[in-house]
């Protein structure tokens, strides 16, 4: 069982270049994967987010990726005409507004392309400086997911041994309940007609409504749900969508054998089981 909530930071410097990795996760119903890195880099982004989706299946992960070159080969050149037709602009701007001011240097500065920036980057070399160092920190971001995935499991075997415990006695109990409410549809019947009544008829009608009382099929339901429950979460690591819609299914039953078994020394067990599964829910939310 693995946890949605996680973190992982690496640093190295390898080849002049310093590079830094950090990946926090966070709770999400679905995979939603966020990149900040170089935006020279950027072509590469599809290619870690397939990386970091055979890592996880759910959660809000995002992943920072810095790049310093410690030893850059960048060549600097000025667009000298391009620079000019900037400057007459802005002289003829003075001229014409008859302001009473200078072109000066921070004019140019972030004026687009008057500066050309080429860099000899060989960015597969990047990359494959980077894939290992990123495999690592996803492992490691795996590794915590896992650590507090098996502290949330002991969580929800402690609650699900509480449900057992209360169904085993809603199980017990629900044979009980039944025949003394035929009893008691005998003894109402019996006082209304003066004693005077048909036992076979009244039976036949005791046993009607003890058939709608029937919860063998819904009994035998949610045994199998809650085997399949403590199988999954035993043998599998990504559960929480199974668990999600199989706890659905548990409170389902719950509700009907509730509804048709409308005893209190049942209906409190059955409400000590919802309850419980609904502690069991919040922890599923938190798994992936």
């Amino acid at each position: 069982m693995l946890s949605m909530t996680g973190y992982a930071y690496i640093e190295e410097i390898i080849d002049n270049y310093q590079i830094s990795i950090e990946i926090q996760s966070l709770n999400s119903r679905f995979l939603d994967i966020y990149i900040d890195c170089p935006s020279y880099f950027l072509s590469y982004d599809q290619i870690i987010k397939q990386q970091v989706s055979d890592h996880a299946k759910r959660g809000k992960i995002k992943l920072v990726i810095k790049i310093i070159d410690l030893n850059p080969s960048i060549n600097i050149s000025l667009n000298l005409p391009l620079t000019k037709a900037y400057f007459n602009v802005y002289q003829q701007i003075i001229d014409e507004l008859k302001l009473q001011d200078n072109i000066q240097l921070n004019h140019f500065i972030n004026t687009e392309s008057i500066l050309n920036i080429q860099s000899d980057r060989d960015l597969e070399k990047i990359w494959n400086l980077i894939q290992p160092y990123l495999d690592k920190a996803l492992n490691t971001l795996s590794a915590q997911k896992k650590l507090e995935g098996t502290s949330t499991l002991h969580n929800i075997e402690e609650l699900y041994n509480n449900i057992q415990n209360d169904f085993k006695q809603v199980k017990e109990l629900i044979p009980q309940s039944i025949e003394p409410y035929i009893d008691k549809i005998k003894s109402k019947l019996k006082d209304l007609l003066n004693n005077t009544y048909d036992e076979q008829r009244v039976l036949m009608e005791a046993g009607i409504l003890a058939s709608k009382m029937d919860v063998n099929e819904e009994i035998e339901r949610l045994n199998h749900h809650l085997n399949q429950f403590d199988h999954i979460i035993h043998t599998e690591d990504q559960v929480g969508r199974k668990l999600e819609f199989l706890t659905q299914e548990i409170l389902r039953e719950m509700n009907t054998i509730g509804n048709k078994i409308n005893q209190h020394v049942v209906s409190t067990h059955i409400i000590n089981m919802k309850n419980t599964l609904e502690q069991i829910k919040e922890q599923i939310r938190n798994i992936e």
